[in-house]
């Protein structure tokens, strides 16, 4: 009887953090580097009952400054889009990806990552 009761406490504890890590971000369009810029856009998905915090672009260059700029997000009938620029980049070779933040019932906040892109600034 002990067993049973540990178990379905287990169940019960995971069961809200596996229903929030189904969502995800991904790439239609760049990430393209321009002068001082970095533009990228994409997709997004949502799990049951979760809804976009915030879409982030993200620029980090090794040893130099990165930069980040909040990216515009956009509920379409067929899904949800999102597009961002990273502005006034020094020149050089940046890691870009971007971040959606969720929120659902059970879960303060999930986090989700696009594949991470190398891309020249000029």
């Amino acid at each position: 009887m002990r067993a049973k009761l540990v178990v379905a406490l287990v169940v019960l504890a995971l069961a809200p953090a596996m229903a929030c890590a189904q969502s995800s971000i991904s790439y239609t369009s760049g990430p393209t580097g321009g002068t001082g810029t970095v533009t990228a856009s994409g997709t997004l998905t949502l799990g049951t009952g979760e809804s976009v915090t915030t879409v982030t672009l993200y620029c980090v260059a090794c040893g130099a400054e990165g930069g980040e700029n909040g990216c515009a997000v956009q509920t379409l009938c067929m899904g949800i889009t999102w597009s961002g620029t990273v502005n006034n980049l020094p020149s050089g070779t940046y890691l870009v990806f971007a971040r959606l933040k969720t929120s659902a019932s059970g879960c303060v906040t999930n986090i989700n990552d696009s594949p991470a892109i190398m891309v020249p600034v000029k």
